[in-house]
């Protein structure tokens, strides 16, 4: 994705939205972001020379105010939503996602940009069709063979992915967790997350895998063994677990070997690898 790209991402304190704004800034794309409490954006991002913060309460803001938010960005990614609660499905606003949405839209009918702003919107609010074929004046946008979304309830459900639309195209999905048939393979692993890597063990012949070449991850914690699921069987093996935390430098290789770790430099029994970028 090209590093020219500006988003302003609405909601990047949220479940949802903190993925996004992760994703945008691992690929190079300027964040503007407008949030209610900054101490609440994901963990290692907050100083990132791409992303730029205002706190406020997008409601209070003015019609302006918002104009220049949305000024000189390529697309408006909105993940703004309601917590899961009575409070936060019925407590003001309870409109939040509406009137949020309009005064996107609206804003950017004001710029009219020499390019069209992407808008994406991503909500739980509901999808109605209209009995009436005839669009009004605020709904005129999104209006097309009878099919109205009406601002009080509205919806453009994407996943998370889509914000990457903006330019290259879909992002793979990333891993989390790895076995055994991975191996060999290239891996998309955002900058500080975590994942695992299970791999079939025999504790019983003293072998056991190891880590030969971390690349640009970091092991979380030692490694687990998981007994067979039917311990009767003698000899039967296991499954080891690895947890890794992606970092933020370029593509590396994580490999493990499969050894006796007593036996200094035998041949390891077997290998298993993949490139994590």
């Amino acid at each position: 994705m090209s590093d020219e790209r500006t988003v302003l991402l609405l909601g990047g304190t949220g479940r949802t939205g903190g993925r996004v704004l992760r994703q945008l800034l691992d690929r190079g794309v300027s964040v503007h972001a407008i949030v209610r409490s900054a101490s609440r954006l994901p963990e290692g991002v907050a100083r990132d020379p791409r992303l730029t913060v205002t706190q406020a309460d997008l409601l209070s803001l003015s019609d302006d105010e918002l104009r220049r938010h949305v000024a000189g960005c390529d697309a408006v990614v909105s993940c703004l939503g309601h917590n899961m609660s009575l409070k936060g499905m019925f407590g003001a606003p309870r409109d939040l996602v509406t009137r949020a949405a309009t005064r996107v839209c609206r804003a950017i009918e004001a710029l009219r940009s020499a390019e069209p702003v992407k808008f994406i919107l991503m909500s739980s609010v509901s999808v109605n069709r209209s009995s009436s074929t005839q669009p009004r004046s605020d709904t005129k946008c999104f209006h097309r063979r009878g099919y109205r979304m009406k601002w009080r309830s509205m919806v453009l459900v994407v996943a998370a992915a889509a914000a990457l639309l903006l330019a290259a195209g879909c992002a793979k999905p990333q891993p989390t967790a790895l076995g055994e048939k991975d191996a060999g393979r290239v891996v998309e692993v955002g900058a500080g997350q975590q994942f695992t890597v299970r791999l079939p063990s025999n504790a019983t012949t003293g072998f056991r895998w190891v880590v030969a070449d971390l690349g640009p991850v970091t092991q979380v914690g030692e490694s687990v063994y998981e007994a067979p699921l039917e311990p009767g069987i003698v000899g039967a093996g296991g499954t080891e677990v690895f947890t890794f935390k992606s970092g933020t430098s370029g593509p590396g290789e994580l490999k493990l070997e499969y050894r006796r770790p007593w036996e200094k430099g035998s041949a390891a029994e077997k290998t298993w690898s993949v490139t994590v970028r």
